[in-house]
């Protein structure tokens, strides 16, 4: 079984402060609740944390692969944590 979740993320940017806002896909081979995606990417909206450490802390909090996509000064990234 192979269990994908999405949700949209919104992070403070530690270089100026302003929300940024990251399309993230969650995939599992176990159930991961909805409330436990929620709860986990919660803190962020307040916490300054760059894209990569928002992408590794989730993949191992939740135990699943974690793919965010955002844009930051007009590039696009994409960060993949199995």
């Amino acid at each position: 079984m192979i269990c994908t979740y999405e949700t949209r993320i919104i992070a403070a940017c530690p270089m100026d402060g302003q929300p940024d806002i990251y399309e993230a896909t969650f995939t599992s081979e176990h159930v991961i609740k909805c409330e436990d995606i929620v709860a986990a990417i919660a803190p962020y909206a307040e916490e300054k944390a760059f894209q990569e450490q928002i992408t590794s802390d989730l993949a191992r909090k939740l135990r699943c692969t974690v793919r965010t996509v955002g844009y930051h000064s007009g590039v696009k990234t994409t960060v993949v944590a199995p």
